[in-house]
C-alpha cells in the first residue's frame, strides 16, 4: 500500500533562491514527502523559474511536488479571447452575466487548458490538481457552447427565465426541489463538460508522465447526495471514479479566514470542520485519495499548536491514511518536532 500524503500546501514561494532553498530543508525536517503550490503568475503564465526551481529542491530533499492549477479563473486567456467566458444567470436583475471564468464546455478552452497542463507536467512534477474553480455554480454554464447542445439534443431552447422565475435571490434546497426537468437536463450537460474536461486533462498530463498523480477539488458541503452536487457543483462523483483520478482534496478554511471576526479556534468553527470532513468521507469513500488541506497559519503567523493537533485529529477520522496537507506561509512553518509527530499518524 502507497504511503499517504504527509505534506506542506505553500501559500507562498520566496523569490530569492537561497530563501526557498531554506524553506524546503525546513519542510523536510518536518517529516513530509509531499509539497504542493501553485506556480502561476497572477496573470495565468507559468512561472517557468518558480516551478524549475520548486522541481529541483523537492525532488533535492526527497520530496514529491505536486502544484494546484486553475481551469476556469483566467483573467488574461479571457482579455485575448473573451469569447470564452461562460455566463450565468442572475437572480436579483433576471438577467444574464458574464461570470469571469471560462466555459468548460468549450473545445477551445479545453485546448487551452490541455496545452497548458503539458507544459507544467514537462516539468516533471510529480503530480498535478486542479484547482477550487473546478466547477460551475447552480447559475452558471449558460454560454453558447452549453445552450447549442441542450437546443440540439432536445429540440427546444433552455429559458433560464422560466427555471429561476420563482427563486429570489439564493438557490436553496426547497428550491430545487420545485425545478422542472429542463433544469436537470442542462445541469447534466454541465456535469457532462466538467467530467470531459477532467478525463481530458488527466489524459493530457499522462501523455507527458505516464506516472504523474492527478487530482480534483472535493466541493464540501452540499456535494454529499447525487443531485445536490448535481445542481450546486456540477459534479457526478460515480462519474469521476470511473475516471483516473488519484486524489481528492479539499482545503478547510477557519472563520477567521472568512472574515467573520477571527473566531478561528471556537466550538463552531471545529464543529463546522467536523462536519466537512464526515461530508468529504461520504462523498469519497477512499481515504487512501483524500488530500485534506488544514490551516497551519493565519494572517503570516502560525496557529496554536493544539489547534493544528485538534483539527488534525478530526481530518483523521476520515481515515488513518487521509492525506495531510498543512497550509503554510514561509515564515510560519510549525515545529518540526510537531509535524514530524502528526505525520506519523499518532
Amino acid at each position: 500500500m502507497p504511503l499517504p500524503v504527509n505534506a506542506f500546501f505553500l501559500q507562498s514561494i520566496p523569490e530569492r533562491y537561497r530563501d526557498l532553498e531554506i524553506l524546503f530543508q525546513r519542510l523536510k525536517s518536518g517529516g513530509a514527502n509531499t509539497v504542493i503550490a501553485r506556480p502561476l503568475k497572477r496573470n495565468g503564465a507559468i512561472d517557468a523559474v518558480a516551478l524549475t526551481n520548486l522541481t529541483f529542491l523537492s525532488h533535492k530533499e526527497g520530496l514529491r511536488i505536486y502544484v494546484v492549477l486553475p481551469t476556469r479563473f483566467d483573467s488574461s486567456a479571457l482579455k485575448a479571447h473573451p469569447e470564452w467566458e461562460d455566463i450565468r444567470y442572475d437572480l436579483e436583475s433576471g438577467t444574464l452575466k458574464a461570470t469571469g471564468s471560462m466555459d468548460l464546455a468549450n473545445p477551445q478552452v479545453l485546448a487551452h487548458l490541455v496545452k497548458r497542463f503539458k507544459e507544467v507536467a514537462a516539468f516533471s512534477v510529480d503530480g498535478i490538481l486542479l484547482d477550487e474553480d473546478f466547477r460551475y455554480a447552480s447559475t452558471e454554464g449558460l454560454s453558447s457552447s452549453i445552450l447549442k447542445e441542450y437546443t440540439r439534443k432536445y429540440g427546444s431552447p433552455f429559458a433560464a427565465k422560466k427555471v429561476f422565475a420563482k427563486v429570489s435571490t439564493e438557490i436553496t434546497e426547497m428550491d430545487r426541489g420545485t425545478f422542472d426537468a429542463s433544469y436537470w437536463q442542462w445541469s447534466e450537460l454541465k456535469r457532462d463538460a466538467v467530467v470531459n474536461a477532467a478525463q481530458e486533462l488527466g489524459k493530457a498530463c499522462r501523455a507527458v508522465q505516464s506516472a504523474i498523480k492527478f487530482g480534483i477539488p472535493l466541493h464540501v458541503p452540499g456535494g454529499e447526495m447525487p443531485q445536490q452536487a448535481l445542481a450546486r457543483f456540477a459534479y457526478d462523483m460515480n462519474a469521476f471514479r470511473k475516471l483516473d483520478v488519484d486524489f481528492y482534496w479539499f482545503a478547510f478554511r477557519s472563520f477567521e479566514d472568512e472574515g467573520t471576526g477571527g473566531r478561528s479556534y471556537k466550538k463552531k468553527n471545529f464543529e463546522y470542520f467536523s462536519r466537512l470532513v464526515k461530508a468529504a468521507s461520504t462523498m469519497q469513500k477512499d481515504p487512501l485519495k483524500m488530500i485534506i488541506a488544514i490551516p497551519a497559519t493565519a494572517s503570516g503567523k502560525m496557529l496554536p499548536l493544539f489547534e493544528i493537533e485538534d483539527t488534525t485529529a478530526l481530518a483523521l477520522q476520515a481515515g488513518k491514511t487521509t492525506g495531510i496537507a498543512y497550509i503554510v506561509e514561509q515564515t510560519a512553518v510549525p515545529p518540526a518536532a510537531l509535524t514530524k509527530k502528526l505525520f506519523k499518524r499518532e
